[in-house]
């Protein structure tokens, strides 16, 4: 060590910033030269600014270094000198995207953040995948479930993908994480005894029942039967198009093209479903102009409602909220409106129609649908000839 005539801080000049003179007053240089910091600014999270810095001793050797850790970071590949942990990363995450959040997944992921345990004292940048898995078999062995895990898991891959993107972590631990796997629970199927209850019951009015056959006679999803338009439908040859969903979105309910399976598919409509539509599209005129509603309901809605005066499209939530209320009026069982689906699936393929048939109609493969489907056709072979007879 030698005594440095440099001042503590010392820049190198104004065309290297982020270099600074760090040899201690106390003890003097190095004996191969001033220790120089490098400091590399990443920008900033939650307020707090991001940097990454290093100690290199001898200017010329700080100077090449900062070209090299300024072409790490335009390609994503530097990280933060950061010693956050897991947890503090996880509230930076939430406080920054949380806002786009439904309240309830808010809930949700802070309740996922009490699970961290040991692992969110560890420093983010540290963390190894084999700690986050020895942490989800805690979580199970105290007792919780499977999707209690997948929750937590969620959110630490959402976290870190987001981290790895700002450069706070190089290597995201989560993609080499495997978290234990959900076991399907069996579909289940609603007793025809249930469904028909729910078309005799005249206290919905009519588009709800015409909604309830449709649903039960086509095996459409919510979304996509209240996406549907009457020139969907060709009454004629008993056909309908479905080839558009409404979902969701942080600026509202968007209607897209395309389903969940990706393309439009036709599925048949039988005769009965037929003469339902006809009489609601006929309603359906003579209520939009009794209510003397300020906009129509849309050159083509087949299934929609009004507030203050103008013609609203129905929501999957709206139509869950009418199945929830007619099935607690009516003393029903809790089920999900999607058992509508499944009871078309059951229907069919008990009824001997063609699985790959019956897999087009839904918008599956004929693979997925039998592994879906097949303890139905085995165990339910008495659920009638077709739909149709079932309930009529």
């Amino acid at each position: 060590m030698g005594e440095c005539s440099r001042g503590w801080g010392d820049t190198v000049s104004s065309g290297y910033p982020g270099i600074r003179h760090r040899c201690d007053p106390k003890t003097g240089c190095h004996a191969k030269g001033c220790s120089w910091e490098v400091r590399i600014e990443l920008g900033s999270i939650g307020g707090k600014r991001l940097r990454h810095y290093e100690t290199v001793t001898g200017k010329r050797r700080a100077i090449a270094r900062r070209a090299e850790l300024l072409t790490l970071r335009d390609r994503g590949e530097l990280v933060a000198s950061d010693g956050r942990t897991v947890t503090e990363l996880a509230v930076a995450y939430m406080n920054a995207v949380g806002g786009d959040w439904k309240g309830g997944t808010l809930t949700r992921r802070r309740a996922d953040l009490d699970l961290f345990g040991f692992v969110g004292d560890i420093q983010a940048a540290k963390l190894k995948p084999v700690e986050v898995e020895r942490r989800y078999r805690e979580i199970r062995d105290a007792g919780l479930s499977v999707s209690t895990v997948l929750s937590v898991h969620s959110l630490l891959k959402g976290m870190y993908r987001w981290a790895h993107r700002l450069n706070v972590v190089g290597i995201n631990p989560m993609d080499r994480v495997s978290p234990p796997k959900k076991e399907a629970a069996p579909v289940e199927i609603p007793p025809k005894e249930e469904l028909r209850a729910m078309l005799d019951d005249d206290v919905p009015g009519l588009m709800w029942r015409t909604y309830l056959k449709v649903a039960m006679f086509t095996g459409a999803r919510p979304g996509e039967l209240v996406a549907l338009r009457w020139s969907d439908f060709d009454f004629d040859k008993e056909k309908v198009r479905i080839g558009r969903t409404v979902t969701s979105a942080p600026s509202g309910i968007e209607v897209r093209d395309g389903t969940k399976a990706g393309g439009a598919r036709v599925v048949d409509v039988a005769p009965s479903v037929v003469a339902q539509l006809g009489r609601w599209r006929e309603q359906s005129s003579h209520e939009a102009t009794a209510l003397e509603l300020t906009s129509a309901p849309g050159e083509d809605w087949v299934f929609w409602s009004y507030r203050e005066g103008r013609a609203v499209r129905f929501t999957p939530q709206m139509m869950s909220v009418a199945w929830h209320g007619q099935r607690d009026r009516l003393g029903l069982p809790r089920r999900k409106p999607y058992v509508l689906r499944h009871y078309y699936a059951s229907a069919q393929l008990a009824a001997g129609v063609d699985p790959v048939k019956v897999a087009a109609q839904l918008g599956h493969s004929a693979q997925m649908l039998l592994k879906t489907y097949a303890h139905v056709i085995s165990s339910e072979g008495n659920l009638g000839a077709n739909i149709e007879a079932m309930l009529d």
